[in-house]
């Protein structure tokens, strides 16, 4: 796990790269050279009107976003996660842009179409996640309990720190997809099956990033790959709140109800501050001092039945190497170490590998079935079934999403099965029509390049 790659100074010889700076300047330079390049090339269409927004959007970024991701003392943090993210943008766009071409696609329609997707794919997995993690992430609050809307707006914009969801990719990208095939008529089941076989490429390599970030992480396990993360990562802190590495594991009961029977389950539902503290598992050792699973926490430390909630925060906060004694409702008391003086989480399944390597042969087995498909829309509909069986086993493993709407199910895994029911709607329409594609592996007819 490595989260910060480098740092870029925000200053060179006192003169301000980012705000109104030297990056700002580069920005505007390069931007007139596009826009006289594309004026010169094809006249002021809508294809060269179409890269005015993105110019913009971009100096927004460069003037009034980065200056605020700048560390005192240090500089622009360049994020791992950030960087693979954009290597994997990059290379999708390079097996679309190698495979348009064969189709007949001018190259400027599939730069055109590539930006305003990356766009749109963002603020959707962006806004996905922020609407999923909104309490716990993002919504910041001033003393007095109301919301703090810079510290809110900084967490949002602060992408480069993690925090991009798959799905809410797909949702914003299908936008996009709609107004671009219909602004330079493309065929859209031809133009999907294209896409596919990207898509799954940046995943694969954007999923690289979330190793080196450290979220997206999986349950405990000991088989010989599995990984550990240091301390402060996401995996060691999901660990020390749940009091694995104490050698137990809290997980919430109703007030109503009592004693009853609990397992391990490392990623149960967020603690309500009136739940009970209940034991779902128990170490060997600690199970030898007479507590045991079902057994609820009716005192730590000094606080009497305190709440699920509060013996959570109390193991999160506790300084490393000290004590901190509970007391079961059987009258058992033991003292625990906190963090059990451990410098790294336990060991975890590498799930980010997992997805990394299944996205990655899901790429090829698109790439090697696109030239026998029968019709357009097949490739597609193969990206759209296997996917979601993919992500509903990887979400098995994974513990970094909590449960939703009393299903047992993350929210990743309702969406992969309401998806496969979209799915089924969606084979019906494809396999009613005609055999044949749009376009055939020796070229078909290109679209007429700027049109819309």
């Amino acid at each position: 796990m490595r989260q910060t790659l480098f740092y870029i100074p925000d200053q060179v010889n006192e003169i301000p790269i980012f705000g109104v700076g030297l990056l700002l300047v580069l920005w505007i330079a390069f931007s007139i050279g596009l826009l006289a390049w594309l004026l010169r090339r094809q006249g002021m269409n809508a294809d060269t009107l179409g890269y005015i927004p993105v110019v913009v959007l971009v100096a927004c970024v460069v003037l009034f976003v980065l200056p605020t991701l700048v560390q005192a003392g240090r500089g622009l943090p360049i994020r791992s996660y950030g960087v693979m993210t954009m290597l994997g943008i990059v290379a999708g766009v390079y097996l679309l842009t190698r495979r348009a071409a064969v189709a007949g696609i001018a190259s400027s329609i599939v730069y055109s179409c590539a930006v305003w997707l990356c766009i749109a794919g963002f603020v959707g997995a962006r806004l996905f996640h922020v609407f999923e993690y909104w309490d716990s992430s993002y919504r910041h609050t001033t003393p007095s309990g109301s919301v703090d809307f810079s510290g809110t707006l900084m967490a949002i914009i602060n992408v480069p720190q993690g925090g991009l969801v798959v799905y809410g990719s797909f949702v914003g990208s299908m936008f996009a997809f709609v107004w671009l095939v219909r602004r330079y008529r493309l065929p859209p089941l031809a133009f999907a099956d294209l896409i596919a076989p990207s898509l799954m490429l940046g995943l694969a390599i954007g999923r690289l990033g979330c190793l080196f970030n450290g979220c997206c992480f999986g349950g405990t396990c000991d088989l010989p790959w599995a990984l550990t993360f240091p301390e402060k990562s996401p995996p060691y802190q999901r660990q020390i709140e749940r009091g694995l590495t104490l050698g137990l594991q809290i997980v919430a009961q109703p007030q109503a109800n009592r004693r009853t029977e609990v397992v391990l389950e490392e990623k149960g539902p967020p603690a309500s501050k009136g739940s009970r503290p209940v034991l779902g598992w128990v170490s060997p050792i600690l199970a030898k001092q007479g507590i045991g699973p079902g057994d609820e926490i009716v005192r730590i430390g000094d606080l009497e039945h305190p709440s699920t909630a509060q013996v959570l925060q109390i193991f999160s906060t506790a300084d490393r190497g000290g004590l901190v004694s509970i007391q079961t409702d059987k009258g058992q008391e033991v003292m625990l170490s906190a963090a059990a003086a451990r410098a790294r989480s336990l060991p975890v399944h590498p799930t980010q590998i997992y997805s990394s390597i299944s996205a990655f042969l899901l790429c090829l087995f698109l790439l090697a079935y696109h030239p026998f498909r029968r019709r357009d829309g097949v490739v597609f509909g193969l990206l759209i079934t296997i996917y979601p069986v993919i992500r509903i086993f990887l979400e098995v493993i994974r513990t970094d999403e909590a449960p939703q709407l009393g299903t047992g199910l993350s929210i990743s895994q309702l969406i992969s099965v309401s998806l496969l029911v979209a799915v089924v709607i969606y084979w019906l329409c494809v396999l009613r029509k005609p055999p044949g594609s749009l376009w055939q592996a020796t070229g078909g007819s290109p679209p007429a390049e700027g049109r819309g």
